[in-house]
């Protein structure tokens, strides 16, 4: 019974981290397309956009 369980929440955190991993994803692609809207022709993302830096 205790292994059955073990194995359930292995795999429901290993979906968890998939899961976690796609959506990243989508917002990195999100993200990149709505820096190439607003930047204009010869002009470079990062001068529209600040990064942000690590604590």
């Amino acid at each position: 019974m205790v292994e059955v369980i073990g194995v359930l929440t292995f795999i429901a955190l290993t979906w968890l981290v998939a899961s976690s991993m796609a959506n990243e994803s989508d917002a990195e692609k999100r993200r990149c397309a709505r820096m190439a809207l607003f930047t204009t022709t010869g002009e470079k993302s990062q001068t529209v956009f600040k990064t942000k830096d690590a604590a």
